[in-house]
């Protein structure tokens, strides 16, 4: 399943429903080392990308970038 961004595609969209309101996280699978610095649009409110390791959150990008292990393990 996946989505589109305006300028590429998207892996997976995942939908949270909390206290009547609902969150969209768009989620980008780029199981690498070294991963490319992504920007969201104005449109997307957050961006989930899955790393091999890199851990880090860029709040200016509103990106975070978090080890697959780690995010299975929310689940």
């Amino acid at each position: 399943m996946y989505g589109l961004r305006e300028s590429s595609e998207i892996d997976f969209v995942l939908c949270i429903n909390k206290a009547g309101e609902t969150n969209r996280f768009l989620i980008e699978l780029k199981y690498r080392r070294q991963v490319p610095r992504i920007s969201t649009t104005t449109r997307e409110r957050y961006l989930i990308v899955l790393t091999q390791k890199e851990l880090e959150v860029d709040a200016n990008r509103r990106v975070v970038y978090i080890p697959t292990s780690i995010f299975l393990m929310l689940f």
